[in-house]
């Protein structure tokens, strides 16, 4: 089933404002709704935040390589007040992007003929990519030189992370000029429909993990954040 991001987020702020968080928590309840979306599979999702703690390197790319199939599909995770943002913010020439998926984002700079990068644990997902350098790797490390890429870009990736800190120390490690990262706000809940480790239910919770010592803008754009910060 295919649903905007935007469309996505009105859905989940309705689930999880309204609905009491008694039975947001409880198994017994959410079991039905993650049955009829992910039949056999609901497991992979309902069990996640207990088990990736323990789980290899190995096992937890797996887990979110096996996710990808199962999620409702669309073009992008970022919905459209993010695109535009990012589109308008871009500096420099050399753009990387962290967890470019399908490349809906990276494609989009391409077009507008900068020096672009995409990276991402799956590269099959891009198909057709004129104009476009792929990597396959992880956040955790980075494979680039330090200031490398004078953008990097990281969208709805870092709530996937075991270890965000790492992952934000190697984004600032190969950024020169501009960081711009986007995560869904979302709130903690025990079973979520999707593999989330991390969540940020406001702006201050996000610079909790950011700090504040550089020079940054912060923003809830269309139920998402949208932060950025000058290297």
């Amino acid at each position: 089933m295919k649903l905007s991001r935007d469309n996505a987020n009105k859905i989940r702020y309705i689930i999880d404002n309204w609905l009491p968080k008694s039975l947001r928590n409880s198994r017994r309840f959410m079991i039905v709704p993650f049955k009829a979306l992910f039949k056999d599979k609901y497991s992979l999702f309902m069990d996640f935040k207990e088990r990736a703690p323990k789980m290899s390197d190995d096992e937890f790319k797996q887990a979110n390589q096996d996710s990808i199939e199962l999620l409702m599909e669309r073009e992008t995770d970022l919905n459209q007040d993010c695109v535009k943002r990012i589109l308008s913010e871009i500096t420099g020439n050399k753009i990387l992007e962290v967890g470019c998926g399908k490349g809906y984002l990276t494609k989009k700079l391409a077009s507008k003929g900068l020096d672009i990068t995409g990276l991402d644990l799956s590269i099959d997902q891009v198909g057709e990519s004129k104009g476009i350098k792929l990597v396959q790797g992880e956040i955790e490390k980075l494979p680039f030189k330090d200031n490398e890429f004078d953008t990097v870009i990281c969208t709805h990736t870092i709530e996937h992370i075991r270890d965000p800190k790492k992952a934000l120390s190697e984004l600032r490690r190969v950024c020169s000029k501009r960081l711009i990262i986007v995560v869904p706000m979302q709130k903690y809940f025990k079973y979520t429909f999707d593999l989330h480790l991390q969540f940020f239910p406001d702006l201050n919770s996000f610079t909790e993990l950011t700090g504040k010592e550089k020079e940054f803008k912060i923003y809830n754009l269309g139920g998402d954040i949208y932060y950025q910060e000058e290297e």
